[in-house]
């Protein structure tokens, strides 16, 4: 008697096969742009949207045609009844786990590692130029246009050293011919170490002897896996870090936010406008160092990059155990 593998089997091969080309591709892509010349950097950027929109549609074709999740289900069931796969799984995890771990020369201190891709982002095609004034922001909503006219409520933080306080809302500075440009761009975080598809697993919980195997203790979950109201141990990570550079605003408004910041924080220096840090101070053990905002004809520039927020991915319900498993391993 001859077995063959069945139509299932051979679905799920040929469309994993597909998908692996199409994410080596694009995987081969991005290296070249963090170890390449300025041809591979521009490379990557004009191509790597439409790559990982092949990487994504070959994704859909394996989980559809390919029957992805039912196979991959099928298995696990599998290997949970022979009780050794899913223990080799993980021990497979944590050795990559290890493997990424590095030991800092400053203090000595282990820790894993996580890049931003392509490494050379500055120097990129990736960065997208904004700009706005006082008349821009009358046409965003007619309704409020009285507000910008004279007078406007400003949100505002002043101070030093890495302390900052709220300003009072109630005080108004004339935005009248305010102007303000930037430039942003997003990166992404790769962390090779870090499996999601192991966490998000029904295939296993935390050893626990306050239950029985059949219910997670709440004090051990890692994300409740409800966005509006997100908690647990770790319920978000960072996916993608969002920079900006090049940020002016008209000197005449800079000025007087400046004077009021330095009243409100009795002369500690800098503040933040929004997102963007402007003048501010930092300091680390003995060392202070001052942010130098210099003037560009009727405009005041703030130099280099700097971060000004990540966007998270939320974890669904983790950890979510089979109830149908009785026996833990």
């Amino acid at each position: 008697m001859e077995q063959r593998p069945s139509r299932l089997v051979v679905a799920y091969n040929k469309y994993s096969a597909e998908y692996m080309s199409a994410l080596e591709d694009y995987i081969n892509l991005m290296g070249k742009a963090v170890t390449g010349g300025a041809a591979d950097v521009q490379r990557a950027s004009m191509l790597g949207p439409q790559k990982y929109k092949l990487v994504s549609a070959a994704y859909d074709m394996w989980e559809s045609q390919g029957f992805k999740t039912k196979y991959e289900k099928m298995m696990a069931d599998l290997a949970q009844l022979e009780g050794v796969s899913m223990s080799l799984l993980k021990r497979e995890y944590l050795e990559i786990f290890t493997r990424g771990r590095r030991t800092s020369l400053l203090d000595a201190g282990d820790y894993s590692v996580a890049r931003l891709v392509p490494g050379s982002f500055y120097e990129s095609t990736g960065w997208t130029h904004y700009s706005f004034s006082s008349s821009s922001l009358k046409t965003v909503d007619t309704s409020k246009s009285q507000k910008y006219s004279g007078s406007a409520r400003y949100a505002l933080f002043a101070g030093g050293k890495g302390s900052h306080k709220r300003l009072d809302s109630s005080n108004s500075i004339d935005f009248e011919g305010a102007t303000m440009e930037f430039e942003l761009t997003q990166v992404p975080i790769v962390r090779a170490w870090f499996r999601e598809d192991f966490l998000t697993s029904t295939k296993w919980r935390f050893k626990s002897s306050a239950d029985s195997g059949t219910v997670t203790n709440p004090a051990d979950l890692l994300s409740n896996g409800k966005p509006d109201s997100p908690d647990g141990k770790l319920f978000a990570y960072p996916t993608v870090v969002l920079f900006a550079r090049a940020i002016k605003v008209t000197k005449s408004l800079y000025d007087k936010l400046s004077t009021e910041a330095n009243r409100s924080s009795s002369g500690s220096g800098g503040f933040n406008l929004g997102p963007f840090s402007m003048g501010a101070k930092a300091s680390y053990n003995t060392t202070e160092k001052t942010q130098t905002v210099t003037q560009k004809d009727d405009k005041m520039e703030v130099p280099g990059m700097q971060i000004i927020g990540f966007r998270n991915h939320i974890l669904p319900l983790c950890p979510n155990p089979d109830l149908g498993i009785k026996q833990w391993i």
